[in-house]
Order: C-alpha cells, then sequence, then structure tokens
C-alpha cells in the first residue's frame, strides 16, 4: 500500500500535464472532425513512456519484494 501511495504521489504532476495536452487535442478532433489516432500518434510515445517505465519499475519493485519474501 505504501508503494502505491507513493506512486501516486510522485507521478500525479505528470498525469496533470496529459491531461492539459489531451483537452485541446480533444477539441481539435472534435471541430475538425479528425481521427483520435491522427492527432495523437505524436504524442504516442510520450504517453507510453510516461505509463510504462512507472507502471514496470513498479511491477519490478513488486516482483523483487516478493522473490526476497519467499527465499528467506
Amino acid at each position: 500500500m505504501k508503494i502505491a501511495l507513493w506512486f501516486i504521489r510522485r507521478t500525479l504532476p505528470f498525469w496533470w500535464i496529459l491531461v492539459v495536452l489531451i483537452i485541446p487535442i480533444a477539441r481539435v478532433c472534435q471541430t475538425v472532425d479528425w481521427s483520435w489516432v491522427a492527432v495523437t500518434l505524436p504524442l504516442w510515445l510520450p504517453m507510453a513512456t510516461v505509463v510504462l517505465l512507472p507502471g514496470l519499475a513498479l511491477l519490478f519493485v513488486i516482483l523483487v519484494s516478493l522473490y526476497k519474501s519467499i527465499t528467506r
């Protein structure tokens, strides 16, 4: 539970940045009637990095702590 709270507390400012970026893109898509895929394509890599790297780090910490608790 402490890891989850730490993760949320540390990454919350970055999620606000994503929200600030997504709202104007949504308005452009709505106004111009473009596809979400075409408009957000340049943002996929940064968004995937922001989501995947902390998630993989958290999974690694969980697996290492589980391994250490089993091998004791």
